[in-house]
């Protein structure tokens, strides 16, 4: 799966970050990944997201997130974006890996847009949750730690 570096100056070393593991912590984090981050939306290449409570967002659904019949996951995102975040409903590829709770960070590929009536023809991507990110700590390679994969 290919990964993304932390956007910066040519010959610049970016810092290790280091976020709490809090609300606050989360938020500055997604902002971070938002103003810095590869935010580019292209078929196949992994962009950050913040899963969230789909219960919260929608109180007819009854699950943070969803455990389909299969085992697989189905998840609300928040996607990075330069304006701040966009959400879409994603799935895990399998049953495989932890289980998604709100506030966990994930790599989000997208693969199709489809047509919507929306004004914002993002939300018409569809994509695949493929990894849970370690994210406490940011290094300077740009690049995460996997906590695990889900295909």
């Amino acid at each position: 799966m290919a990964l993304w570096p932390l956007r910066q100056e040519e010959g610049t070393r970016a810092p290790t970050f280091v976020f709490t593991d809090t609300e606050a912590g989360r938020k500055s984090f997604f902002k971070l990944q938002c103003k810095y981050g590869d935010t580019e939306i292209e078929k196949g290449k992994a962009l950050v997201a913040i899963v969230l409570d789909a219960s919260r967002e929608f109180p007819e659904i009854p699950h943070p997130v969803k455990i389909e019949p299969d085992g697989s996951q189905l998840a609300l995102i928040k996607v990075v974006s330069e304006d701040g975040g966009f959400v879409v409903p994603a799935k895990t590829p399998s049953a495989k890996g932890d289980r998604l709770i709100p506030g966990d960070f994930v790599a989000w590929v997208p693969h199709t847009q489809l047509e919507t009536p929306f004004p914002d023809k993002r939300v018409g991507w569809v994509g695949l949750i493929r990894a849970k990110l370690r994210w406490l700590e940011w290094g300077t390679s740009g690049q995460p730690d996997l906590i695990c994969r889900y295909d």
